[in-house]
């Protein structure tokens, strides 16, 4: 499968985020948090705080996306930040499948965005 290429100032911003040992992995959610401080990302999330983006957070401390109307949306990236990054649909379910259900790293995952996105 062929993926769309992204923005290259955005990506170069994401392989530098994910390779950092700043944020630290999760799963399930783009941020989550507790004390109201962030204490875990899974890859989209990083890519989300790599671009100066801070995920919705909603009292329940459970993190959100945002679609073009403010609504909150669940660990996904919204049509918007799709369009703004340049990540097709089929990437993004790519690289939360491989963070969320596959379990690899920050690393594997920059590897895997470098050589196809």
């Amino acid at each position: 499968m062929t993926h769309k290429k992204m923005n290259p100032e955005a990506k170069a911003k994401w392989l530098a985020a994910l390779c950092s040992g700043k944020y630290i992995q999760d799963k399930g959610m783009l941020e989550r948090r507790e004390g109201g401080k962030a204490v875990g990302n899974c890859c989209l999330g990083v890519l989300l705080r790599s671009q100066g983006v801070k995920p919705q957070i909603k009292k329940d401390d459970v993190a959100f996306g945002h679609d073009r109307n403010g609504n909150p949306e669940y660990s996904v990236l919204t049509p918007h930040y799709l369009e703004k990054f340049g990540i097709d649909v089929d990437s993004m379910n790519h690289l939360w499948h491989m963070n969320d259900r596959v379990g690899n790293s920050f690393k594997q995952i920059a590897a895997w965005i470098e050589r196809n996105l």
